[in-house]
């Protein structure tokens, strides 16, 4: 009897600390959507990476993680702070990455971590760089091709691509529609699963306009 009580006490302990990192998450995500600054994305992904997860089997804190601190390399002004933060990323994806290996959320993010790294020198890493983030989302298309997000990253880096490389506007605007449409009946199978990218799509492709 005395084991059946303390296994009680444990269990209840670890349900109770999993509904408080719940809490924390959604907490953290409701602020995510007020970030403005590098600054403000940084903490936010320290507060991310903190949440603490019985068995480490959920994707979703060390995903959040790396998506802030990748916000953070995009808004800073600094360019040599931005692989350091996009280091810190990496780390957080890769261990996302090790909780649910197939998956195409993960891949959209780490296809933005190489992306971000383009912006400390453009010119001698836009071809690297370039190549190994549009492997990432090609593997994410081929994993779940109804993802709005991997067709808006795949139509953001269209556009921003020279024309004579398959880039441009006439090139990015039916893939941002197609991500726009992909929008408007994705539903969220989680209450926690990433919903980012609709505006920015659709601000992308008014600027083809």
């Amino acid at each position: 009897m005395k084991t059946l009580r303390i296994f009680g006490i444990m269990l209840i302990s670890v349900l109770l600390f999993s509904f408080t990192n719940k809490d924390k998450l959604s907490s953290y995500l409701e602020e995510l959507k007020r970030c403005e600054t590098t600054t403000q994305y940084f903490e936010l992904a320290e507060q991310f990476g903190a949440i603490q997860v019985p068995g480490n089997q959920d994707w979703y804190p060390d995903y959040y993680a790396a998506y802030s601190y990748t916000l953070s390399a995009f808004a800073e002004k600094d360019y040599s702070k931005i692989d350091e933060k996009l280091d810190l990323a990496q780390q957080y994806i890769d261990k996302a990455q090790q909780i649910s290996p197939k998956n195409d959320e993960i891949l959209c993010v780490a296809s933005m971590i190489y992306s971000a790294r383009i912006m400390v020198n453009p010119q001698e890493r836009g071809y690297k760089y370039g190549q190994k983030s549009g492997i990432l989302l090609e593997k994410a298309l081929l994993l779940n091709s109804d993802n709005p997000r991997t067709l808006f990253l795949i139509g953001q880096s269209k556009m921003y691509m020279p024309v004579n490389y398959g880039g441009g506007c006439e090139n990015a605007k039916p893939i941002l529609e197609k991500s726009l449409e992909k929008f408007e009946s994705f539903e969220k199978p989680h209450v926690n699963y990433p919903d980012w990218g609709k505006e920015e799509a659709q601000e992308l492709l008014n600027n083809c306009s």
